[in-house]
């Protein structure tokens, strides 16, 4: 939880507000008057407050003794954020969990606290937007919501003790919204997606972790979190804002989670390299078989005996069962999940995908890396580049590579 205080008082800076600040000031009285009635208690003792400055905003700050701490809004009187140290609990997390009330007991508090303290609640349309565990408290945030489906920065930000149910936390938001923020976008949601994939450059979207209409600063406007290959398979996670207006786009950049290489669509990946679209796998009912090339690329050897294909690699010897390949116009198709039987050390993977027909085969090299922790697959690694350059040689002298 005070990790949670912490990142919003770090963007804090202590200054002296000029005489020039536009709008008339509150006084420290008034403040305090505030604090007193949004408490229900007239008699509190309070400190004279610092200011401080966030943004564009000016904010009185009480820190009481027993560490309790306001933030009020220097012009408007508007309480910005509440922080009960008094309230923190002296355990540890395991301790915590322990006592831990049931979650949607905690949840039913932190609904009641936002109806309790901000203004016009049950007169707006808030949702719960988002819920997380600190390791102390549940935090919850609620965010105003308009006909048209648009989320408005106007909510609060709730957070609980999950042991007591203790309020430890509370921030609010209020802006002013137009008539014209809750009108229906000309720009669909699918529209921006593709404008989002074009400008990005990517060869398809392939997961939407979040997408959202909202008004912000002052236009409607889609909100998005996607994921999608470059045309080498690079795939980065990819935040983008774009005008629900005219379909410009007005922010896109990568977020902080790495990178991961994956096959483009119809294709196959070997160790985060990319094979042409005719070593792509072909699909047979539900299932998926790539060319037998890759397999001799990989260093197995596949010979036909006595009636049977069987593959050897690594002192193995496997006869492939008949439902496991296939052969069309003289090519043979094996399913890659014959891989990881025979090179169990080097082929660590495999993630086939029958809606986009692609095939990632992730081995003990670097390149899989990204793939592996992307998949939630690494275990303990032993990296051998070594042998995958034996391989990526194999596959340029076979001109299998994209």
């Amino acid at each position: 939880m005070k990790a949670l205080y912490c990142a919003f008082a770090l963007v804090m800076l202590l200054i002296t507000v000029s005489e020039s600040q536009q709008g008339t000031k509150i006084s420290v009285e008034q403040a305090k008057a505030i604090v007193r009635q949004f408490e229900g208690k007239p008699n509190l003792s309070l400190p004279e407050p610092k200011i401080y400055q966030v943004n564009d905003k000016v904010l009185y700050h009480f820190h009481l003794p027993n560490g309790d701490e306001y933030r009020i809004d220097a012009f408007t009187g508007e309480i910005q954020s509440v922080f009960y140290g008094s309230h923190q609990a002296r355990k540890t997390t395991k301790d915590i969990l322990a006592n831990a009330l049931p979650l949607s007991k905690l949840e039913a508090i932190a609904w009641n606290q936002a109806r309790r303290l901000y203004r016009d609640f049950v007169n707006r349309k808030m949702v719960l937007v988002n819920k997380y565990f600190d390791g102390e408290a549940y935090t919850f945030q609620f965010r105003e919501r308009l006909p048209n489906g648009a989320l408005t920065q106007n909510g609060c930000t709730v957070s609980v003790r999950a042991d007591t149910g203790q309020l430890l936390f509370y921030a609010q938001t209020f802006v002013d919204i137009p008539p014209e923020a809750a009108e229906a976008p000309a720009i669909s949601k699918e529209q921006a997606l593709e404008e989002v994939r074009r400008s990005l450059g990517l060869a398809e979207i392939t997961r939407v972790e979040r997408a959202l209409l909202e008004f912000h600063r002052g236009r409607l406007v889609w909100f998005f979190m996607v994921e999608g290959p470059l045309p080498d398979g690079t795939t980065y996670l990819w935040s983008a804002l774009v005008d629900a207006k005219t379909g410009r786009i007005l922010e896109k950049d990568k977020a902080l989670a790495p990178p991961f290489r994956q096959p483009l669509r119809g294709h196959t990946m070997v160790g985060g390299f990319l094979l042409k679209q005719e070593y792509g796998p072909l699909a047979r009912g539900k299932r998926l078989f790539v060319p037998s090339e890759i397999f001799e690329a990989l260093g197995i050897t596949v010979k036909k005996q006595e009636g049977q294909w069987t593959l050897f690699a690594q002192r193995r010897k496997l006869v492939v069962k008949e439902e496991n390949f296939v052969e069309e116009n003289g090519r043979l198709f094996l399913s890659p999940m014959l891989l990881p039987q025979l090179l169990p050390d080097f082929v660590l993977c495999v993630q086939e995908d029958f809606v986009r027909r692609s095939v990632n085969i992730l081995c003990a090299n670097k390149e899989s890396l990204g793939s592996l922790i992307r998949y939630g697959k690494v275990r303990q690694l032993n990296i051998k580049d070594w042998q995958f350059q034996r391989v990526y040689r194999k596959m340029c002298q076979m001109n299998l590579l994209k």
